[in-house]
């Protein structure tokens, strides 16, 4: 049988002439493309954003510029004039503009009624401009992390070497503090990154836009029948708690990502609940899947190194120099394994003793050091333990936490012996659950050293893959 002979007749109905069609060059949207006429979908105004912070990043860390979209002569107030001339406002203002139906902000919150992010919300960050959004090099700030690193260095490691940049503007350090933290992440391929959009001036406004979580606070995700056991509006509060598998969701994000963060020496500077909150998206760690995301915002005074440079907020500009931070240091052996490996500290130091601090009278250098002058002293224990006290402050999240013995065997352990039981009592008297308070706390106590290190070993002991080793936390 004669084999039949496909004729193409017209070549322009033919699959080759899909397959040789050439791919339009793909458009790079950036906040200097934009102009009052350009139509623009809402995907490519997520675009622009995302562009701008590299481009932000790109020229602060390389070429050591500041660069934020700034118009000093628009009047819009960041959409908060009734009256606005669409020509003449600012390329932030425009944005904004787009994003929503009427002529001016009505409200700190954006619905998003298409693209990818539909049905999102978006809030609307505004307050003055109280002072200049730029970082300046603090080579003092060098000088006194050489004194740190040469008093300190059997207990902490320093990076000498990492250029210290200061602003006076605490916005703008959130700005510049919450990309980097995101390209960080994204380094790292964990998707846990932080809420932050866009930031922009707009005369002598200073505007932050961000994406709001689903459950904004353990309150809110303990409604959720998904994520606890309100099954029934007649559910007493007294009666709700998180599900056993939310409390273990929460703490395993919570450590694996301060571990990630801790090899660019992070700083949260006011660790605590108020930064923290939850999504419904899918999060895969060390090959495990969790239904529920936890989002952990900067603050101001968040500070970080990242291609060699570190940048940080003070307000008053002083530097002093009081000596050492901590009041005593003291060693100590509870049962648990240390996970502080140093080859320079004493020889009678081994896997059983460990290393503790007590801030005590030495509360406002120790403050100072970390939030005011950028230097990241116990960046391996502090904001991790702040964090955990916090949760363990939540009444939702410690009916569930205290019914397991493994992580209240591991939280108890975390302290020294005859420490807990007070630490206990005051953490339950605590009279709010916010940064001054839990700080007031702990600085009364003893702190390991090696707290995030230790907690995360025994947490993930059982996975084989991603083990903590060492001084990698």
């Amino acid at each position: 049988m004669e084999l039949e002979i496909l004729e193409v007749k017209d070549k322009t109905k033919t699959p080759i002439q899909t397959i040789n069609k050439k791919d339009k060059p793909k458009v790079y949207f950036t906040i200097d493309r934009l102009t009052s006429s350009l139509p623009l979908t809402t995907d490519q105004i997520f675009k622009i954003f995302k562009n701008n912070n590299s481009d932000i990043l790109k020229n602060l860390t390389i070429n050591e510029k500041n660069i934020i979209e700034n118009d000093a002569s628009c009047r819009c107030f960041s959409m908060r004039k009734k009256k606005n001339n669409y020509s003449r406002k600012c390329k932030g203002c425009q944005v904004i503009s787009r994003l929503i139906k009427t002529n001016y902000l009505t409200s700190d919150e954006i619905e998003l009624f298409s693209g990818r992010n539909k049905n999102m919300f978006l809030q609307i960050y505004t307050g003055p401009l109280m002072k200049e959004v730029l970082y300046e090099k603090k080579e003092i700030v060098d000088r006194m992390l050489f004194y740190f690193y040469s008093n300190l260095k059997t207990l902490e490691s320093y990076n000498i070497t990492v250029n210290y940049y200061c602003t006076e503007n605490k916005e703008y350090n959130y700005i510049i503090n919450s990309i980097i933290m995101n390209c960080i992440l994204r380094e790292e391929k964990l998707s846990l990154y932080n809420n932050f959009i866009w930031g922009f001036v707009c005369n002598s406004t200073i505007t932050v836009i961000k994406k709001l979580s689903i459950f904004r606070n353990i309150d809110q995700l303990c409604s959720s029948p998904y994520y606890s056991n309100y099954s029934s509006p007649i559910l007493s509060s007294q009666e709700r708690k998180l599900s056993k598998n939310t409390v273990y969701m929460i703490i395993k994000q919570l450590v694996f990502l301060l571990k990630t963060l801790s090899k660019h020496h992070f700083i949260h500077g006011e660790p605590c609940l108020d930064y923290i909150s939850y999504t419904s998206e899918k999060i895969t760690i060390l090959q495990e899947t969790f239904p529920l995301k936890l989002v952990l915002e900067p603050s101001c005074y968040t500070s970080q190194n990242y291609n060699n440079k570190r940048y940080f907020h003070n307000l008053d500009n002083k530097y002093l120099n009081f000596g050492v931070p901590f009041e005593k240091i003291d060693v100590h052996i509870n049962g648990s394994k240390n996970y502080f490996i140093h080859y320079n500290i004493l020889s009678e130091y081994d896997e059983m003793s460990i290393l503790y601090y007590k801030i005590g009278n030495k509360s406002k250098i120790f403050s100072k050091t970390r939030n005011e002058y950028g230097i990241p002293i116990c960046y391996k224990s502090f904001d991790f333990v702040c964090f955990m006290v916090s949760f363990v402050k939540d009444k939702y999240f410690y009916a569930t936490f205290k019914e397991s013995e493994k992580l209240m065997n591991i939280w108890k352990l975390l302290w020294k012996t005859d420490e807990y039981d007070r630490i206990m009592e005051e953490i339950e008297n605590l009279e709010e659950n916010n940064y001054y308070h839990i700080f007031n706390l702990l600085r009364k106590y003893h702190i390991r050293f090696d707290a995030m290190g230790y907690f995360y070993n025994e947490l993930f002991k059982n996975i084989d893959s991603g083990v903590y080793q060492g001084q990698n936390v």
